[in-house]
Order: structure tokens, then sequence, then C-alpha cells
């Protein structure tokens, strides 16, 4: 089963720090796995960044904890490469995973988020994101703080050349967060699952799925993953 062909990376560096002599060392390290690689900016609805674009608020403090949670977890275990995933669609998890990304990042780590479960927008496919955009940036209109980041268009991607890619990005990088696709739609995130050191699952509160929750949480044991906690949204 192949993962999603259209993979992106986004690099997140600790304030103050310039991605000039981070970024090279990751797309040399993606060429060597994949066909193609192409510089893109981030459109505005693309992603929710609370984190950089709200700092303070009670939102961000939530993920400058997690972050912290983490780096806990980084320094009495390993735990470099960490999936964050979910049961559906708008949990929330892309939104999770981008703010825990910036939020590391002000804690002083290389971050890189391997998304390989593209946001649309307008009811555009995947395809349509690699247009160029502006770098803002969600639709509330404040800038993200210039030089933080920086997406990398990656396709190609099957699992064998995921697993080499994180092997290859370990050594550059201090962590490393996938965001897959609804596990309960397609089977990435349990195919991405073995290949992690552990997983944050994201759920919003809905009615009548305990069953799939437990069918899922069942599905990771038999794996053998590492569930690291969960972000309940909306609870």
């Amino acid at each position: 089963m192949a993962v999603d062909q259209h993979v992106r990376l986004l690099l997140f560096v600790p304030p103050g720090t310039s991605l000039d002599a981070f970024t090279p060392g990751v797309a040399e390290a993606c060429q060597q796995m994949t066909t193609q690689i192409t510089s893109r900016v981030i459109e505005k609805s693309d992603l929710e960044m609370v984190a950089a674009t709200e700092p303070r608020s009670a939102f961000a403090e939530t993920f400058r904890l997690l972050a912290v949670n983490v780096e806990s977890l980084a320094v009495s275990q390993q735990t470099q490469v960490i999936l964050v995933m979910s049961a559906y669609p708008k949990e929330g998890r892309t939104t999770t995973v981008v703010n825990l990304g910036q939020s590391l990042a002000e804690l002083g780590h290389r971050v890189v988020i391997v998304q390989s479960d593209l946001p649309t927008q307008n009811g555009k496919g995947k395809d349509d994101l690699k247009k160029p955009g502006l770098l803002a940036g969600p639709a509330i209109g404040k800038p993200i703080v210039p030089g933080t980041m920086m997406p990398l268009n990656v396709t190609g991607g099957n699992p064998a050349a995921m697993k080499e890619l994180l092997a290859t990005l370990r050594p550059l990088t201090d962590f490393i967060l996938l965001d897959s696709p609804a596990c309960l739609q397609q089977a990435d995130a349990f195919v991405l699952a073995p290949l992690v050191d552990g997983v944050i699952y994201v759920v919003r509160q809905r009615r009548h799925d305990v069953a799939a929750q437990r069918d899922i949480q069942a599905q990771l044991a038999r794996l053998g993953v590492r569930v690291l906690g969960a972000v309940f949204n909306e609870a």
C-alpha cells in the first residue's frame, strides 16, 4: 500500500535561527528518496498556526504545554519521530501537528513535519495546492514570524521510501512529526505507525463512535505502537 503520493515537509527552526543552514540538508535528504522537490509557500487558509499568530492565547498555551510534555518524553525515552493521527477528518489533527511543531521550535528545537494529508480548500483537490501563494498566517491575516518555516513539496512517497526518509532525517532534526490521513478513511496511519517512536491521538467528541475508537486502539496495540497520549478537541 502506497503512502500518499503528495507529501509536504514543513521545517521549523528556533527563533533567531536561519533556515539557510537547515533547509539544504533536509532538501538533499529528500532528493535521494524522491523524484521531484518543489519549493512552495503557504497560502493563508492552509494552516491554522495559532502558536505563531496568537502566542499568548489560551489555545496557544495548550500547545506550549503539549510541547513541554513531548520534550520531556524525548529526554527520558527515545521519542523523536511522532505520528499525530485521528479517526476522522476535521478532528484538529493538522492544527495540532503544526502548532506543536511551532511550539517545539520556540523551545529551541529543529522540527520537520511530514504532512501526507494535505489540506483542501473550496472543494479543490490536493494537486491545486501546488500553486504558488503568499507566506502568511491563517485566515485571520496575522503574519507568521519570518524565517521560521520553509515548506517543500515531495512526491513519489511509499512506505519503504518513507522509512528510508525518516532514517535520513533523524540525525538532521530534533523532532519529526507525521500528519497522516484520518485512519477510518485510509490505512496510511497504520502503515506509518510502526515506523515511529510514538503516537499522539487526536479525538473530537462525537456520538456513537465508541466502538470505532476501541477498534483503533486495539489495532495500534496489535501493531505494538506506543501511544504517548491523546489530545481531546472540544472536550
